[in-house]
């Protein structure tokens, strides 16, 4: 189990890297990226990311 986590954090810390760094057309400070990433994870981000880019947040629904 240690060594599939720690293999997924490093996937998430890697997709961070290239997710975040195009953060400044969706208004998401990198900081802030890295912060909700590890904070909430992956699917979170994407959802915060997804809802930004198309500037929809507080109307969103899965």
């Amino acid at each position: 189990v240690p060594k599939v986590v720690g293999q997924t954090g490093k996937r998430n810390s890697n997709w961070a890297k290239s997710e975040c760094s195009v953060t400044k057309a969706k208004r998401l400070a990198k900081s802030t990226c890295l912060q909700i990433l590890r904070t909430y994870g992956e699917r979170i981000l994407t959802d915060i990311l997804w809802v930004r880019n198309l500037g929809q947040l507080g109307t969103h629904t899965h």
